[in-house]
């Protein structure tokens, strides 16, 4: 894998991305596959897994840090927690309260993700409550608040599947 220089001025982060996700090898696609099922596996764990070696998932880590994995995080298990309203709500704001909204909705602990969006909305908030009653007095304040025009709430009953796409393909045997 060619690895660009941070200080480039010839193509921007998100363009180099792009190019490289097509010119990924076999071998860099099964490490990004391992790592999307556990981030925290062991370069030795995913060696016997895909055959590679750990030098070379060593190297190959070190240079799609650098460009392709925004963070390490975990998932949680909110109703576990005691957070059983999990929800993602689209919100239509007026043009003078949009700054002022979305700061809001960035230090509002109850948000777990903020997409600005098109199409009749702004912002989509995946927001997680106790209650479905706070999910709708968090909503009445922003309606009181930041004169919000138009929401609607999706009630998450069940996650399916999360977190869980892959670059490209699968690998098969014969790609490594």
């Amino acid at each position: 894998m060619m690895v660009q220089p941070r200080n480039s001025s010839e193509l921007s982060l998100e363009k180099w991305a792009e190019q490289q996700l097509g010119n990924l090898k076999p071998k860099e696609i099964a490490l990004l596959c391992c790592l999307r099922k556990n981030s925290r596996e062991k370069l030795t764990t995913i060696s016997k897994y895909t055959n590679i070696p750990i030098s070379t998932l060593f190297d190959y880590l070190k240079q799609i840090q650098l460009y392709l994995i925004k963070k390490y995080t975990v998932i949680l298990n909110f109703a576990d927690l005691g957070y059983n309203c999990h929800a993602f709500v689209t919100l239509r704001v007026p043009l003078e309260h949009k700054s002022k909204s979305l700061t809001f909705l960035m230090t509002a602990n109850c948000i777990n993700s903020i997409y600005r969006m098109n199409n009749g909305s702004d912002f989509m908030v995946e927001t997680v409550h106790k209650t479905i009653r706070d999910l709708n007095m968090f909503v009445e304040y922003m309606q009181n608040q930041y004169n919000i025009t138009h929401y609607d709430i999706h009630y998450l009953l069940d996650e399916l599947k999360k977190e869980e796409f892959i670059p490209l393909h699968e690998v098969s045997e014969d790609d490594t």
